[in-house]
């Protein structure tokens, strides 16, 4: 997985019944053991594990289901790529601007 790599990531909320609500993320993987650099892009390999910043497009949307400790999954399609925990959280919150 490619930093700046844009996934749709799901967060825990369910459709009743039906698919995963999954929500758009940009992924900004930072430098660490597993992590390495080509074309002036940080990556992390297959089976590889990293710390990354995970900017969610729409927070409303999810707001409820995010908490530190949470973990949350990295879709391609319908097709699990990747999974995360949460270690922190940053949410200016419903009124920044």
């Amino acid at each position: 997985m490619a930093s700046g790599y844009q996934p749709d990531c799901w967060f825990g909320g369910e459709a009743e019944p039906g698919p995963r609500h999954l929500t758009g993320c940009l992924v900004f993987i930072r430098p660490g053991e597993d992590v390495f650099e080509y074309d002036n892009t940080l990556w992390v390999p297959p089976g590889g594990q990293c710390i990354a910043d995970v900017l969610i497009r729409y927070p409303l949307y999810v707001r409820q289901l995010v908490r530190v400790g949470g973990v949350f999954d990295v879709h391609e399609g319908h097709r699990v790529v990747a999974a995360g925990k949460i270690l922190s959280i940053s949410d200016p919150g419903p009124g920044h601007r």
